[in-house]
């Protein structure tokens, strides 16, 4: 076959990705922490972008109040009116000095606020400080030591040696007896079982503190790990020709040691779910309220940029002030035509690209005594006198950034609307269960809430992916609130509820005798609700239950 180059046209439909649709998506399935982190970093980087704070009260009040407000306030060493001195009696003086005991020479508690004490708070030591301490302390060879700080630095924090000790001899360069001999100084810091390379030598290292060798708890240990997570205990008998009971008895000082040494001096922050969304009900009614406590409140800087308003406003001095007849006369005709075109352009152009002469003409223009009420307006000569001249890169930048700028604010906006909806949705679908709890848990789908608010159903799955909702009853993922339907003779059933249902009868049986998955779907079944037993086994995975041989417990 025959290469040849030929051109095709065809036209087809496809979906493209703009920009903003991108960082809307991307908004959108953030959580709440990490939305305002990036926020924070946003408004670092971005010179277009404030963050707007509650107003101070003072500042809501009247103009006639707010300077009775201010006046209130003394400067400390002012000097006193000599009237108000003469009438100020000895008694008032030693009272006042002594309510806040300057007399006694310290100040009462109730002046300065003290410092807290989680301020002086040492740092939690890791697994990695507390071995080191204790290396410090021994008395071993200087060489043996350099070996074991090697060694304390590759464990992790569950407390076990990741390294071969030959590759720990090859990094540092000594001989693999030199490490052995570290290895087991360090095996004999606590806490005990520390620097054990798997789990079952992380055990004997325990029991050998237990002094406890050659019993039939180390014998268990060495030999029948597969068969003591499989919990054949009547296997582990046979083998060892023991009794059942002393098998048990083994087992309970090995269910005691801990397979984990190092998670006590774990350093890792406990992470709290902050929820999205607070529903609360108040009488017959359930309010939607937003928590955007922790993310910013952004808006446009406006000493950076021109406002419609200011922007109207030099418009209308200019054309105020020369008619086209004057304009196609006079000698800075390009200078006039220049800032008509430029307060037509877009917001940015005119604040950072305005050219010396155009900004001369501007304030020429401007009456003296520049008064307006609006604060917008007030700021005029600000902006106009320390607009600087920029080149073509900085412009484009500048541009960029400010239209960031206004795609991220109504990104932000956009986000809390579809929060907003979609949670409104599921108030509607799951009212029973905000006021009754989990036992009235509906079936319900993403497509169900997607056609109802009017949106896509990949919209709904961003939405709800990371977030958390808070009721009466609790916080629950938005995913809570999503489940399959199962049949039932009294209609359809959520599977959450069944997967509830399960985790309660597990909890309430025999663990002499636990229940087997076919007695779980018995029992549901006695309940109305019909489900297969290899159902019932799939959920019970899903809440990481274990299974019935390895749910046995013998007394």
């Amino acid at each position: 076959m025959a290469l040849e180059n030929r051109l095709d046209l065809r036209l087809s439909q496809r979906l493209i990705l703009t920009p903003q649709l991108q960082q809307a998506i991307k908004l959108l399935q953030m959580p709440q922490l990490e939305l305002a982190q990036a926020l924070n970093q946003e408004l670092i980087e971005n010179p277009f972008l404030e963050e707007v704070f509650e107003e101070y009260e003072s500042e809501r009040m009247p103009a006639e109040e707010r300077t009775e407000y201010e006046a209130s306030f003394t400067d400390d060493n002012a000097e006193m009116p000599f009237g108000e001195f003469d009438s100020f009696t000895v008694e008032e003086y030693f009272d006042e000095r002594s309510s806040d005991g300057r007399d006694l020479g310290y100040f009462n508690a109730g002046m300065e606020e003290q410092p807290s004490y989680e301020l002086f708070y040492s740092k939690q030591p890791d697994i990695y400080d507390h071995l080191i301490w204790q290396l410090r302390l021994c008395d071993s060879d200087d060489e043996i030591r350099k070996v074991a700080e090697a060694v304390i630095g590759n464990i992790d924090d569950d407390g076990y040696l990741r390294a071969t000790d030959e590759e720990l001899a090859h990094s540092i360069g000594v001989d693999a007896s030199v490490v052995s001999s570290a290895v087991d100084l360090v095996q004999g810091f606590d806490p005990a079982g520390v620097a054990a390379r798997d789990l079952r030598e992380c055990l004997l290292l325990q029991t050998g503190r237990l002094e406890i060798k050659g019993s039939l708890v180390e014998k268990i240990i060495s030999n029948n790990m597969d068969d003591l997570q499989k919990r054949k205990y009547s296997v582990i008998a046979k083998q060892h020709e023991a009794e059942l009971s002393d098998v048990m008895d083994a087992v309970k000082i090995i269910e005691r040691l801990d397979p984990r040494p190092g998670s006590g001096f774990s350093a890792a922050e406990v992470s709290y779910v902050v929820p999205d969304v607070f529903i609360t009900r108040a009488e017959d009614e359930f309010q939607i309220r937003l928590n955007d406590e922790h993310i910013p409140r952004l808006c446009i800087n406006r000493r950076l940029i021109l406002t419609n308003e200011e922007r109207e406003y030099l418009r209308g001095l200019v054309t105020s002030a020369y008619t086209d007849e004057q304009i196609a006369a006079m000698a800075d005709t390009n200078v006039v035509k220049r800032v008509l075109k430029r307060l037509s352009a877009d917001k940015v152009s005119l604040v950072f690209s305005i050219k010396q002469d155009e900004r001369e003409l501007l304030k020429k223009l401007m009456p003296e005594g520049h008064e307006h009420s609006s604060d917008e307006l007030g700021m005029l000569p600000e902006k106009l006198g320390s607009s600087p001249d920029l080149n073509q890169d900085e412009k484009g930048f500048l541009k960029d950034k400010f239209r960031v700028a206004n795609e991220l604010i109504e990104g932000i906006n956009q986000r809390s609307k579809t929060i907003y909806k979609v949670s409104e949705s599921i108030l509607k679908f799951q009212r029973d269960f905000f006021e009754k709890g989990k036992q009235c848990v509906k079936p319900l789908n993403l497509k169900d809430v997607a056609a109802d608010i009017g949106m896509h159903e990949s919209t709904i799955s961003r939405v709800t992916s990371n977030k958390y909702l808070a009721c009466d009853h609790g916080v629950f993922g938005f995913r809570f609130f999503f489940s399959s339907a199962i049949q039932s003779e009294d209609g359809e059933v959520s599977s959450t509820l069944v997967k509830d249902l399960i985790r309660k009868m597990i909890s309430e049986e025999n663990q002499s005798k636990p229940l087997s998955d076919q007695m779980l779907a018995d029992g549901l079944k006695a309940q109305n609700i019909n489900i297969a037993r290899r159902t019932i086994a799939k959920y019970r995975e899903e809440l990481k239950i274990p299974s019935q041989s390895q749910r046995k417990r013998f007394s």
